[in-house]
């Protein structure tokens, strides 16, 4: 007797940059990749570097594109 399939359920998809796939956890602090890094100015010292955004891990924005399987 053929037995019926059962429907796979379906796994909610919550929109957070923790979720997104340009999120990288990294040194205590979450970096966005999403674009290239940007010119940060430290105006105690005068010093210049480059650093991608910092986000929160519940932030979300308009680029939001889910994980890959991977």
């Amino acid at each position: 007797m053929a037995t019926r399939k059962r429907k796979a359920e379906v796994e909610e998809t919550v929109v957070a940059c923790e979720h997104c796939r340009y999120f990288v956890p990294k040194d205590g602090r979450n970096e966005c990749r999403r674009n290239p890094p940007t010119v940060a100015v430290d105006f105690e010292d005068g010093g210049v570097t480059s650093m991608f955004p910092l986000v929160e891990a519940g932030e979300w924005c308009g680029c939001w594109s889910p994980r890959l399987n991977s």
